[in-house]
């Protein structure tokens, strides 16, 4: 894979930049709003975290806005579909086993029996779809995967070859 493929590069440093680019966004209107926190101080407050809704709440809090971090997540401010709410930048699957292929590159799907939490596997369904986009390896052997596990997903990249 050619890490260097200016498509690549580019998606790879708005996926990378979203967050930031996001937050900023919600102190805008949020300052439209009447709400004039600074977007300096929110940058400050994660430390090495990466920035975000947490963060422009804290800064809401310290300049009086309001009393509890938790009231900033409300259809008035930040919670999801609020006034001052941005929705997350999103990458999908398919358009980063795309991204990859583009640049020269194998996409492989990681640990699929232990995507998001400890026994919460992904749908075969939904690693046949991204088979049908260009998937072109699955990990099977992953010391957190059972016998079951590592015999399932040997068959379906089998049957996917």
């Amino acid at each position: 894979m050619d890490p260097e493929d200016g498509a690549f590069r580019e998606r790879i440093l708005l996926v990378l930049d979203a967050p930031l680019g996001r937050a900023r966004r919600m102190v805008e209107k949020l300052n439209a709003m009447g709400v004039a926190i600074r977007w300096e101080r929110v940058q400050e407050l994660p430390g090495n975290e990466n920035v975000g809704r947490p963060h422009v709440a804290r800064a809401m809090v310290e300049t009086g806005y309001i009393q509890q971090v938790s009231e900033a997540f409300t259809e008035e401010y930040i919670a999801v579909g609020g006034r001052a709410y941005v929705e997350r930048y999103k990458l999908t699957p398919e358009e980063g086993i795309d991204l990859i292929r583009s640049a020269g590159g194998v996409p492989v799907l990681a640990h699929p029996g232990r995507f998001r939490a400890e026994d919460d596997p992904l749908p075969d369904a939904f690693m046949e779809r991204l088979a049908r986009a260009g998937l072109m390896g699955v990990e099977v052997f992953y010391p957190r995967h059972t016998e079951a596990m590592v015999r399932h997903y040997r068959e379906l990249a089998e049957d996917w070859a």
